[in-house]
């Protein structure tokens, strides 16, 4: 059985409204139903009809149909595929996404054939892709199974899925560099808050992925308690999401290090390390111990317990799998090298993560600022290309990242720095 609703164009919807004088409550008593359905139809909350429903308004504004018509997506009725039911669920995505088993869980999700799924089922698949292949890198196949997701959780009206792809596309749009559309998808998220039965979930993720695009955004005043929301939600479910908990702690510390706040930001990564050793998970475990290394060092700690954490860090790490997105390691080990005077390892860490980097704008802008602090640092062993610091440049401006521009235009205005300078100027 085959269900097909047509989208409206909700911007073509709200201007013939206004170029026919029409009042939306009199639109709505001219179609006999309510004016709470004419304002989800212009706002976007319900976007797709019946034919039928779309053939009387058409009718009603003096127009066709198909000068209202965006697009179709036909609802599919099927019996419920158990076998991808149980791989979709979270406790099993916690369990690939502990292990960054993701090239494997993408095989699985692929030997499915979206044509003999239910809607749902289908929505569910294209999100699934959709963000494992975000997770290895491969973003315009992300981007195409995100909004495939997206057009049917509309259709299906379910605000609960509806958030929970917009907040994925907007990660997604976050690394990319797209800033600013980032926001507007997080933003999106927020009206279809009140429409969700049970909303704590929804709301947790919501807040913790407005908390990292504006932590991105250098805006930690308005990260910080977003993100911490997020984590008091989190411990309130009925079944605790260890990885969720350890990866939203981690962000947390990554916020307080950029303000230099060493004291909270070693207890966000002491919890993130408890945690992720409770949920196995190993990467999460091994970053941990990274920046407690890198706070030892900004808090002149005693050299031997530097080198314990960076010991411990190593060794959990040789457990993972290569990520196909920024590591937080590499950065961290940077530092490490570049204090240490260890010239030759920084200086490979800097060029490969340029290199790995080129796919996500907001990691590649970082890498080429941690290259030029190398670069000052050690001038006779390193510099940086005037063509990269100009993207860098670009990025930062275009998404108004004044801790970072300042760093930048500050860097490129002196011949060398010392390594104080290096301690009190750098931006993690």
């Amino acid at each position: 059985m085959t269900t097909e609703l047509i989208e409206i164009d909700s911007y073509v919807l709200g201007q013939m409204l206004d170029k026919k004088n029409l009042s939306r409550q009199d639109f709505a008593d001219k179609l006999g139903i309510s004016t709470k359905t004419i304002q989800r139809w212009i706002n976007g909350t319900v976007r797709r009809v019946r034919p039928d429903t779309l053939g009387r308004i058409a009718h009603t504004l003096e127009i066709t149909p198909d000068q209202l018509c965006k697009s179709s997506v036909p609802i599919e009725m099927r019996p419920i595929n158990r076998a991808l039911e149980e791989i979709c669920k979270d406790s099993f995505l916690c369990r690939i996404r502990v292990t960054d088993e993701y090239s494997s869980y993408l095989k699985l999700l692929k030997s499915f054939s979206p044509n003999e799924l239910c809607s749902a089922q289908r929505m569910t698949l294209y999100t699934h892709i959709g963000f494992t292949s975000f997770y290895l890198g491969k973003n315009r196949a992300s981007r195409m199974y995100l909004d495939e997701a997206l057009k049917i959780a509309y259709s299906l009206n379910m605000p609960t899925k509806i958030i929970s792809i917009l907040s994925w596309s907007a990660l997604r749009e976050d690394f990319c560099g797209n800033r600013h559309e980032a926001l507007s998808l997080v933003e999106r998220c927020e009206d279809y808050l009140k429409y969700t039965n049970d909303c704590s979930k929804s709301r947790a993720e919501y807040l913790f992925r407005k908390g990292h695009v504006l932590y991105h955004g250098e805006q930690f005043a308005e990260a910080i308690p977003l993100i911490r929301d997020s984590i008091l939600i989190e411990y309130k479910q009925p079944q605790q999401n260890l990885f969720a908990l350890g990866m939203k702690y981690f962000h947390l510390s990554e916020c307080y290090l950029r303000t230099r706040d060493f004291a909270k930001a070693k207890a966000a990564l002491s919890k993130t390390a408890r945690i992720a050793e409770k949920a196995g998970w190993v990467r999460g475990h091994a970053y941990s111990y990274f920046g407690l290394g890198i706070i030892g060092i900004f808090e002149k700690s005693d050299c031997q317990s530097v080198r314990a954490s960076f010991a411990k860090a190593r060794m959990l790490r040789s457990y993972t799998t290569s990520e196909k997105i920024n590591t937080k390691a590499e950065q961290r080990e940077f530092i490490y090298f570049a204090i240490k005077g260890q010239t030759n390892e920084a200086r490979n860490l800097i060029l490969n993560n340029i290199r790995f980097n080129r796919r996500f704008i907001h990691f590649f802008a970082s890498s080429i600022l941690d290259g030029l602090f190398f670069a000052k640092l050690f001038p006779e062993s390193f510099s940086m290309r005037p063509s990269l610091i100009e993207r860098a440049t670009d990025y930062f401006e275009k998404n108004n990242l004044q801790r970072s521009l300042n760093a930048l235009k500050l860097l490129n205005s002196k011949e060398r720095i010392s390594m104080a300078e290096f301690l009190e100027l750098y931006v993690f």
